[in-house]
């Protein structure tokens, strides 16, 4: 029960509620609009880049959703893990014994440990999906030119 409240819930409501707010702020237009101005951005959305606060707001936009998205995973994919943990802590003590009857609890528990540790594998892929600065670090970091031949690039990148 310890290890559900303390690796699980504690951390689980922490991310969520930080994320929940920040995901608030980011979207809320109201009285948080001043925040997300950038300097010299006008009212209209149309600052000294083309649509600066306008691009700005649909930028802070995906950051909320892409971190919501992170926290309902982590919460989703741990989930059986913890359930799983708790069930085989508070069966009876002949459920968890090494009987024919159990081996489904055995290998849901290695199932659900596997899906709890392919959350970190995920966050990389949501954050090259939803983030396109992400995405472009990514590609250039992947495609410098190669150890062995300093001139000539793995692949070819369109900074434009």
């Amino acid at each position: 029960m310890a290890l559900c409240v303390f690796i699980y819930v504690v951390p689980g409501v922490v991310v969520v509620a930080s994320y929940i707010a920040t995901g608030c702020t980011l979207l809320s237009g109201g009285q948080h609009a001043e925040l997300l101005r950038r300097d010299g951005d006008s009212a209209g959305g149309y600052g000294r880049a083309q649509g600066g606060y306008g691009r700005a707001l649909a930028g802070r936009r995906r950051a909320a959703v892409m971190l919501l998205i992170v926290a309902g995973l982590f919460a989703t994919f741990w989930l059986p893990y913890h359930v799983v943990n708790l069930y085989l802590g508070f069966a009876p003590s002949g459920t968890s014994s090494a009987d024919a009857g159990t081996s489904w609890v055995k290998f849901v528990a290695s199932l659900s440990l596997l899906l709890g540790h392919s959350h970190s594998a995920q966050n990389p892929i949501i954050y090259f999906v939803m983030s396109k600065a992400f995405k472009r670090d990514l590609i250039a970091l992947l495609c410098r030119p190669t150890w062995h031949r300093p001139t000539q690039q793995v692949c070819s990148l369109d900074r434009s």
